[in-house]
């Protein structure tokens, strides 16, 4: 599924900064989609999302979301780094969630011990063991999208909210 004409839809209508949050929000949303649950989203501070399946309890993740439109990297940050190291303590997979928002767009996902700043390349591509929930939840991404889409595009963060919440539950 391209999805590249969405992705240009919400680049188009929102602000920079806000389309990086109504596609983390997204990528939530997904996630629900593939039998997990949200516990949190920190939009503005602390990690940016916190799941954990809802039947195979100790498949628990923390990610830091990062998009980027015209770079071919995205900003890695020592907090960050630090942030993931916590929750890691608490049991939590932890790494980086990024997206360049371009033609053939995918989430890649890599482990926060391969996390080093100033920035990662988002060609390093996604690692194990996150190999197969990245498939996963990239099949559910795009299918998120396509259904939210317009959503995404009239009404935002705010729109979205209840099909977090769903996937809060």
């Amino acid at each position: 599924m391209d999805l590249w004409p969405r992705l240009q839809q919400l680049v188009e209508t929102h602000k920079p900064g806000s389309v990086g949050k109504i596609l983390q929000r997204l990528l939530g949303i997904a996630f629900g989609q593939i039998g997990f649950r949200v516990v949190e989203e920190g939009i503005s501070e602390g990690i940016d999302l916190v799941i954990q399946h809802r039947e195979i309890h100790e498949q628990r993740y923390a990610f830091e979301v990062r998009t980027t439109y015209e770079s071919f990297s995205v900003p890695v940050r020592q907090d960050d780094i630090e942030q993931l190291k916590a929750r890691s303590q608490d049991g939590y997979k932890t790494g980086l969630a990024a997206l360049r928002i371009a033609p053939g767009a995918r989430w890649v996902l890599v482990q926060a011990e391969r996390l080093c700043p100033p920035d990662l390349p988002v060609s390093f591509g996604t690692c194990e063991p996150f190999r197969e929930l990245a498939e996963r939840l990239n099949r559910a991404f795009g299918q998120v999208l396509e259904e939210l889409a317009e959503v995404a595009v009239s009404s935002g963060l705010e729109g979205l909210k209840p099909y977090l919440e769903k996937a809060m539950q």
